[in-house]
């Protein structure tokens, strides 16, 4: 806007400032003001999701198989994690990694077909 205030701004060109503008209340507001969910809920609703797994007979170790293939698909272009509600998928994997021999030990009890 080559050093013009706002009201300049908006006489000179009020499609483009307004545009401008925005943009940078949309990247403020995900970023710094209201983020819908922070990376901590992610890896918490990841958290969960293994142990729930694990409480329905299902190995949890699956989903580092899953987030892996995840990872191999999504070889595109992405934005950047702080940009992001979500965890890259490396990054889950490690993180899941970090607690998957405990969610094993405490919630995976493998379901057994009955003999009748």
């Amino acid at each position: 806007m080559d050093g013009k205030s706002l009201p300049e701004a908006l006489t000179a060109k009020p499609a483009d400032t307004k545009d401008l503008f925005q943009i940078a209340f949309a990247m403020g507001n995900h970023v710094g003001v209201l983020p819908p969910f922070s990376l901590k809920n992610e890896m918490e609703a990841d958290k969960l999701g293994l142990m729930f797994t694990g409480l329905a007979g299902y190995n949890p170790r699956e989903a580092l198989v899953f987030w892996e293939r995840m990872s191999q698909l999504s070889k595109t272009a992405r934005k950047p994690e702080l940009l992001s509600a979500h965890l890259v998928e490396e990054a889950r994997k490690e993180e899941m990694e970090k607690i998957m021999d405990d969610m094993v030990k405490n919630y995976y009890k493998p379901v057994t077909k009955s003999k009748e």
